[in-house]
């Protein structure tokens, strides 16, 4: 019986929708640079070359 309940428990919490927020805080002295492998999360288009300062429209400054 009590297996039986542990395992109704697992069902219901295993289709349970899952929500995240991420947030990644950067220096304001951060640089792009190139490195190989998939970068996560990606940002397809960014133009952005090596050495060169982020994007603020990408990556605000928050004070």
């Amino acid at each position: 019986m009590g297996l039986s309940c542990k395992f109704r428990v697992f069902v219901i919490l295993s289709v349970a929708r899952r929500r995240a927020f991420s947030m990644r805080w950067l220096g304001d002295d951060m640089r792009y640079c190139e490195r190989p492998g998939r970068a996560s999360p990606l940002y397809p288009g960014h133009g952005m070359v090596a050495g060169q300062r982020l994007r603020e429209d990408w990556f605000p400054v928050l004070y």
